[in-house]
């Protein structure tokens, strides 16, 4: 009996290493950031995707709100907003995470709130020297269109903390 649970309590820890390994590789991509660029990217921010190819009933412009949080070890967590194209479906959630590549550039994977709504892809986004604005592209797939897209986005910081 002893010898049972010694080995349920081995597999046990074997198996918190193997993901605490996994976790620590997944977050070796991203580099830390002092606090000042923390601060400049935590916070809500508003701005405008603009879509690059002419899809049909997409407007040229479309605001968007983010909400981006730095988290634990590295990574950067966010949402982001918009009203859909199609006014039957409302507002759009996309949750995001990621974390910063090289000082001022964030890459950020995400992927639709409502699991029944197919919508995925990443975004790149580089702080401006003033630390107010957010610039980058958006690559993912559009259930509204039923297709890949690529966007410009802009952003600009609502308010500091």
């Amino acid at each position: 009996m002893m010898e049972l649970l010694i080995g349920i309590i081995g597999s046990l820890i074997a198996t918190m290493i193997l993901m605490a390994i996994s976790l620590a590789r997944d977050r070796m991509q991203y580099q830390s950031i002092g606090r000042t660029h923390i601060r400049a990217f935590k916070g809500e921010w508003e701005g405008i995707v603009k879509p690059q190819e002419g899809i049909v009933d997409v407007p040229n412009e479309i605001p968007i709100t983010f909400y981006i949080k730095p988290g634990w070890w590295k990574r950067v967590y966010a949402t982001s907003s918009f009203n859909s194209l199609s006014p039957s479906r409302g507002k759009i959630i996309n949750i995001y995470n990621g974390g910063f590549l090289h000082d001022r550039y964030l890459l950020l994977r995400y992927h639709n709130k409502d699991h029944d709504t197919i919508g995925f892809g990443a975004t790149t986004l580089k702080l401006s020297a003033d630390k107010q604005h957010l610039y980058g592209n958006i690559i993912g797939y559009s259930s509204h269109a039923d297709k890949m897209f690529f966007s410009k986005i802009e952003l600009k910081k609502k308010y500091f903390d």
